[in-house]
């Protein structure tokens, strides 16, 4: 049994790495890929980590903070992208030659790995995972036609849990 004081931190690492770990594996990382994380907190740093892992050639953390940067390096980024918006898109698109990626980890809660630019050809599940509660205005569930709704998968996370970083 671990000793008592660190068993605060051993349970927020199971809960970050295994919501990283969840977001690269539901976006598809694949050895050779590209893989963006977009955010740059503990979850981002784990889907990071996970996406290097996986095999992903090129890991490309959008992140604005030094000490942060200095981390997803560690944790296996091969670049960094400050940049947010149409920037941000146009600096992943000069990283992936026009390309884009392959897989789009959203490790912040906003929309932003669905800016063009990020994906590679036709919009495709992201690691996205679903709010608890709905933002103001956001389109519900229901309101996404069926083909671009996450896919669901027997033992992949749990009943409440789909695509995604945030929480």
């Amino acid at each position: 049994m671990p000793d008592k004081a660190l068993l605060p931190s051993l349970l927020a690492l199971s809960d970050v790495m295994a919501t990283g770990w969840h977001a690269a594996v539901t976006a598809g990382v694949k050895p050779g890929g590209t893989a963006v994380v977009v955010g740059d907190g503990a979850v981002g740093l784990c889907g990071v980590l996970a996406a290097a892992q996986l095999g992903a050639e090129r890991v490309i953390a959008m992140s604005r903070h030094e000490p942060r940067r200095d981390i997803a390096r560690q944790f296996g980024a091969t670049h960094i992208v400050a940049e947010r918006g149409k920037e941000g898109a146009a600096r992943i698109a000069e990283i992936t030659d026009g390309i884009g990626a392959d897989a789009v980890l959203e490790c912040v809660g906003t929309d932003q790995s669905d800016q063009d630019g990020l994906r590679r050809g036709p919009p495709r599940r992201d690691g996205r995972l679903r709010r608890r509660t709905p933002r103001r205005g956001a389109a519900r569930a229901q309101d996404v036609p069926a083909e671009h709704r996450p896919r669901r998968r027997h033992g992949a996370g749990s009943a409440s849990t789909s695509p995604s970083c945030s929480s």
